[in-house]
């Protein structure tokens, strides 16, 4: 199934944020796109250890995202990369950021479902 992301619509848009998602073949595709500064520690600190408690692959077309990791890790990751991340991560734009983003669809909606419930994310 082919999925071109210029015929997608926004998902999800703040002023730091803007997401075209899809969903195909039980993957959640996220087409992202950031902005230097932007992190996600609003939203993981409703979970354990305030990290992501899902694994992501993806690939990273422009920008910079730094990684921790809730073991004390870290890493980098640059235009060019192709990335696989564990549960318990938390990611920071070092630069206006552009990439691809691929996870399972149910712990997607899991999480999406999660945001909503606690107020962070909008309903719909």
């Amino acid at each position: 199934m082919r999925i071109p992301k210029n015929d997608l619509p926004v998902t999800a848009q703040t002023s730091e944020y803007t997401g075209t998602w899809a969903e195909a073949g039980g993957i959640h595709f996220a087409f992202e796109t950031c902005t230097a500064g932007y992190s996600m520690d609003e939203l993981v600190k409703i979970f354990p250890d305030n990290a992501c408690p899902v694994e992501h692959w993806g690939y990273i077309f422009t920008g910079q995202v730094r990684v921790e990791y809730t073991d004390g890790g870290e890493e980098i990751l640059n235009a060019g990369d192709a990335f696989y991340i564990p549960p318990g991560h938390r990611p920071y734009m070092l630069a206006d950021t552009e990439l691809l983003q691929l996870t399972r669809k149910s712990e997607h909606n899991e999480l999406v479902r999660r945001f909503v419930a606690a107020g962070l994310f909008p309903a719909g």
